[in-house]
């Protein structure tokens, strides 16, 4: 097996424990990584692959891949943005050369790009931060968008893996490095990744852009805490956060937006609820899609709560 950043990954979060066991982990994260399967064959080549808690785009079923499509085409028609259709076909081809298939989430994605260029277009962004980034499809987008920016991305060790594995898959020229590899980010842009678990091995750099999008609602408060911490250490400049108003995590914890350690002098740039985490396709049991309040949509859910977004400028 070639030495890579994610073959790294699994000698140290595969190979020696078992993914859920992370103290880092909160209890959405130690039930959820149970179901993560890594398996490599002797020669190296993997044989399976598949994540569980962030995304249906390694979903082959082609039930998955029709809904994903009516949901998707559902979106475009409520959202309606100029152009955001061409962007789409664009997204779904790179998202193909990851390996994945356009799924909702990409969709989401997809959206989540559109809307931060639109709102950062006088930004000189150089270096980027993505805090929970399931299969890496944001940064890939990112990339895309900002060829010669740097790319931090911090995630579960077990979970960094596979952003590692299909981003080095869709830009295997790029430059993959581990936080603790760093020499001079500046010479070479690209991706560089930092287990949750290693936070001390982040060199310390002054991000343009930090970007968290559901997964601090997936986070016990402590560590939410922890990174607005880290966030306002880096000097921070934009921070944009899109997660659920309230979630309750399966021992019982409850994580709210508004609880994040927020400051008094940040400045708000953007906050409303999210136009593209209202609703999703598929077979669930979660609450219908109403018409007019009262008219059940089949296969149209809401979430299970409110998302919110915000885009905000930090205070030091």
């Amino acid at each position: 097996m070639p030495a890579t950043v994610a073959t790294s990954l699994y000698h140290e979060f595969y190979d020696r424990q078992k993914a859920g066991e992370s103290g880092e982990a909160s209890s959405h994260w130690k039930a959820f990584s149970k179901n993560f399967e890594v398996v490599f064959d002797e020669s190296g080549q993997i044989v399976k692959l598949k994540g569980y808690g962030f995304g249906g785009s390694d979903d082959s079923r082609l039930q998955a891949r029709l809904t994903a499509s009516i949901g998707n085409e559902l979106q475009l028609q409520v959202l309606r943005w100029p152009g955001l259709r061409t962007e789409m076909r664009q997204a779904r081809e790179l998202v193909r050369r990851m390996g994945l298939f356009f799924s909702q989430d990409a969709f989401r994605q997809a959206c989540t790009r559109s809307f931060l260029r639109e709102h950062i277009a006088q930004l000189r962004v150089e270096n980027i931060l993505i805090i929970g980034d399931g299969h890496g499809i944001l940064a890939a987008l990112l990339h895309q968008e900002y060829p010669q920016a740097n790319i931090f991305l911090i995630d579960l060790g077990a979970t960094l893996f596979f952003q590692a594995w299909y981003l080095q898959r869709a830009f295997p020229d790029a430059v993959h490095l581990m936080a603790n590899e760093i020499e001079d980010v500046r010479e070479t842009a690209g991706f560089y990744y930092c287990p949750a678990e290693h936070l001390q091995d982040l060199r310390h750099v002054n991000f343009d852009l930090a970007i968290n999008v559901a997964s601090m609602q997936e986070m016990n408060m402590d560590t939410v805490r922890n990174y607005f911490t880290l966030l306002r250490r880096h000097s921070t400049h934009l921070f944009y956060c899109c997660n659920r108003l309230e979630k309750q995590l399966p021992d019982g914890t409850v994580t709210r937006f508004t609880e994040y350690p927020w400051k008094t002098d940040d400045k708000i740039l953007v906050d409303e609820a999210c136009p593209w985490h209202q609703f999703f396709a598929g077979r669930s049991a979660a609450a219908n899609l109403r018409i007019f309040g009262w008219i059940p949509v089949p296969l149209l859910h809401r979430y299970d709560g409110i998302h919110w977004h915000r885009l905000v400028k930090l205070a030091k």
